[in-house]
Parts: structure tokens; sequence; C-alpha cells
């Protein structure tokens, strides 16, 4: 097979499956057939974002064991736009417009109270569990992102990818703190969400926000930490007036 062949094939599949021997290398394709390299060869993974590029980031959707038909993917889709939008109007202070919006429509689709700029943007979606990756083309929007991206991410691949976006090689035992670093930031990042919607003053806004959060992220099969409990706090003695 030529080159040009092969480019033609595999333009837009998917790899659902890896094999490795000694003598050859194999991808199984979403195409139905499989792709193997034979002989001698070294395996390299090399980042080809550019300084200051935001990254994508691949969320599944559709859950190990669960049948990808085009409505469970639509209604997914629906769901994560929500939640994310959810997440940014949350962070940008803007937490009132989900609630007027709700108010006026409970099926309203929020993320169309943001800018086209800072909406999500799906780059590629592959099938079997089906997983998105999506980008943002702004600061704002991907900040928005990574609070929600705990709900789909496994830290241990996300700290593989951070390794090899590095400039320099990491030594093991920074690649073990770095993958320890970014459970917590994982941990933290929702953390901050709900008590980003916990500091809404007013209590209507506020649960309407919660709502929106729950219910979206519970369509995708993924729960938010719970509220976090308030500190208790011991009253101070009452002194005597002398």
């Amino acid at each position: 097979m030529s080159f040009s062949e092969l480019v033609t094939l595999i333009t837009g599949s998917s790899i659902k499956s890896l094999a490795l021997a000694d003598d050859f290398f194999e991808l199984g394709i979403s195409d139905a057939f499989n792709l193997r390299l034979e002989g001698q060869f070294k395996i390299s993974l090399i980042s080809t974002l550019n300084k200051g590029e935001r990254p994508p980031v691949r969320l599944q959707i559709i859950q190990d064991g669960e049948t990808p038909t085009a409505e469970a993917v639509e209604q997914r889709i629906h769901s994560l736009r929500q939640l994310y939008a959810t997440s940014f109007l949350i962070s940008a202070g803007r937490s009132h417009e989900i609630a007027d919006m709700l108010e006026r429509n409970p099926r309203a689709d929020l993320e169309q109270a943001l800018t086209q700029q800072n909406r999500l943007f799906i780059s590629a979606a592959s099938e079997g569990t089906f997983w998105l990756t999506v980008v943002t083309k702004t600061k704002a929007a991907f900040k928005s992102l990574l609070y929600i991206a705990p709900l789909f991410y496994e830290e241990g691949r996300q700290a593989v990818l951070e390794n090899v976006r590095a400039t320099t090689d990491l030594k093991k035992l920074d690649v073990k703190a770095r993958e320890m670093d970014l459970m917590f930031q994982s941990a933290n990042k929702l953390v901050d969400l709900v008590q980003k919607v916990e500091k809404i003053k007013d209590p209507h806004t506020q649960e309407k926000a919660r709502q929106a959060l729950s219910i979206n992220a519970g369509a995708l099969g993924k729960q938010l930490p719970l509220s976090l409990p308030k500190p208790e706090t011991t009253p101070k003695p009452k002194t005597k007036k002398k």
C-alpha cells in the first residue's frame, strides 16, 4: 500500500485498540480493519502545540457498556454544553443570567448566553465509548472547561500528557510528584466550582445555578462533590461590664 492510499483510508478514522509484538505494532481502526506496522521501530509521542496554545481536552460522554445511539450522543453533547456554560457563567459572575433564562424557559440553552468565541468547540470524536475532543478559543473559556474536566478525566492520563508537553525530560520522581499534584488540582477545581455557587448571595439564583450543574452532570453520569460543611464557630464568652 502506498503512503497516499494509507492517508486516504485512515483520515478521519479513530484508533480503537493497540497490539504490540516483537516484530510488529498493530492499531485497530474504527473502519473495521487493523493497521499493522512491521519490523523494528521506535514509538514516540510528540506534542504539536505551539507556545501559548491551549491544549484540547478529551471527555468521555458514553460510558463503558452503553450503546452509543445517535439519540444518546445528541443528549450527552447537549448536557455537556449546558454544564460548561453553567461553569462559565458562574465563573464570570453572571449566575443571575442562569436563573433568568431558566425562569423564562426551564429548557433554555444556556450556551446561547455566551459569545461565539467563548463557546465549546468539538475538534474530534471517536466511537466505542465515544470520546469527544473539545477545544476552547479564549482564556476564560479554557478556565471554565478545566472546572468540569476532572469529572471526565483520569489523572494518570493527564500526567502523561503534561510530561509529553514538557520542554525537558522529567525524572521519574518529578513525574510522580506532578501526577499527585494533578490529582489535588482536579479535586480542588471541582471544590472551587461548588464554593463559587455557595457564595452566590441571592438564594433563588444560587439554587438555579446548583440545579443546572447537578442536573447536567447527572445526565452525563457524573456527580459533583457535595457542598462543603461550614466550619463550626465557637461563640466568644461574654465579658461582664465592670
